[in-house]
């Protein structure tokens, strides 16, 4: 007898998560605080204390944000040099 019905296939529904990639989730987790901080910074703007805070917040961290600053401009010309001598190379 010829079976008449067609045999089910059972589909795998993977989870959200199997599908993402690290890159992708470093993307959204950086997307995600920069919208929150583009909000946080609108409200310092409405509440008319963005400039104050601002000032506030570098008189506090000042010398952590120029080693950070110092680094990363360090860090990118390092790289930068290295693919210019590699491009010559």
């Amino acid at each position: 007898m010829a079976e008449t019905r067609k045999a089910k296939k059972k589909r795998k529904n993977p989870l959200f998560l199997n599908d993402l990639h690290f890159i992708q989730i470093v993307r959204l987790i950086f997307l995600i605080f920069l919208a929150c901080l583009l909000v946080y910074l609108y409200y310092l703007f409405t509440k008319g204390i963005l400039l104050s805070t601002i000032v506030y917040q570098w008189n506090q961290h000042q010398e952590t944000i120029k080693v950070i600053l110092g680094i990363g401009v360090y860090s990118l010309l390092v790289f930068y040099l290295g693919y210019q001598k590699g491009k010559k190379g």
